[in-house]
């Protein structure tokens, strides 16, 4: 099962909407709070937990693509 990070904080308010969506294809989401981006120490504590995300201005620097390597296919 493909999981997804989700921390836009445009959709999440809107989650439940799609979250029907993600079920129908399999696809686990992660959903933490996010107010207004999520920061690299944030998303370290993700790393090698899921295989894409749906993000806005989150901190995926160097440090945080290679942690989160080789699982991370999609950024979005």
């Amino acid at each position: 099962m493909s999981v997804v990070l989700i921390t836009a904080p445009y959709l999440l308010p809107f989650y439940e909407r799609f979250k029907p969506v993600f079920e129908h294809y399999g696809v686990q989401t992660l959903t933490p709070r996010v107010n207004e981006r999520m920061e690299e120490e944030d998303l370290l504590a993700y790393a090698g937990q899921f295989d894409g995300t749906i993000c806005g201005d989150d901190r995926y620097t160097a440090r945080v693509l290679k942690a989160c390597t080789p699982r991370l296919k999609v950024i979005a």
